[in-house]
C-alpha cells in the first residue's frame, strides 16, 4: 500500500501506488472543465448585446483567468504540513460560492424557460400567419398607345410588376 509519512518506504525508497490512480480525477476536471466553459460561453455569446459578443466572451474568459491567479496564489501553501488546510480551503471557498451562485441567478432558469416559450409561440404563430395569409394582389391595365397593351401588378407587400404586351394586328384584305 501506500506510505504516506514519506516519499519511500524506508526498504526501496519508492511507494508501490499506481499514478494511474489519478486518471480519473483528472477525468472528473476535464469533464466539469468542458461543461462550464461551453456553457459559459454560450451564454455570454446568447445574451450579450450584438455589436459587444466579443466583449463579453473575452470578459468571461478573463475570469477563467481570475481563476487560474487564484489557483497559483494557493500554490505557496501546497507544501507538507498544510495539503488538508489547502484543500479544506478551496472546498470551503467552492460551497460557499455554489450557494451563492444558487442564491444570486436561481431566477434564470424560469426566465429562460419562459423566453423560450414565447420565442416558440411568436415562430409557430408567424408560421401560422405565412401559411394562411391570402396573396392579395391589384391589377391595372391600359392602352396607351396602337398595339401596346401595359399591365401593372402591385402585391400586398407594395412590390410591383410592370409588363408590356405588343398585341397582334389584324391583317386587313
Amino acid at each position: 500500500g501506500p506510505y504516506y509519512n514519506a516519499a519511500g518506504d524506508g526498504k526501496n525508497g519508492f511507494n508501490d501506488i499506481s499514478a494511474a490512480i489519478q486518471v480519473p480525477g483528472y477525468v472528473l476536471i476535464a469533464i466539469a472543465e468542458i461543461f462550464a466553459s461551453i456553457t459559459g460561453l454560450e451564454y455570454a455569446y446568447k445574451r450579450a448585446p450584438e455589436k459587444m459578443k466579443s466583449i463579453v466572451m473575452s470578459m468571461f474568459l478573463f475570469t477563467n483567468a481570475g481563476g487560474s491567479i487564484l489557483a497559483f496564489c494557493f500554490n505557496s501553501i501546497s507544501a507538507n504540513p498544510y495539503l488538508v488546510e489547502n484543500f479544506a480551503i478551496v472546498a470551503g471557498l467552492m460551497g460557499a460560492f455554489t450557494i451563492l451562485f444558487f442564491v444570486c441567478f436561481r431566477h434564470y432558469d424560469t426566465r429562460e424557460k419562459q423566453e423560450n416559450e414565447d420565442r416558440m409561440l411568436k415562430e409557430s404563430s408567424d408560421s401560422k400567419n405565412q401559411r394562411t395569409k391570402k396573396s392579395e394582389c391589384a391589377i391595372d391595365w391600359d392602352f396607351p398607345a396602337d398595339g401596346v397593351f401595359v399591365m401593372k401588378i402591385v402585391n400586398s407587400n407594395g412590390l410591383s410588376r410592370l409588363s408590356t404586351h405588343s398585341l397582334p394586328q389584324p391583317h386587313l384584305r
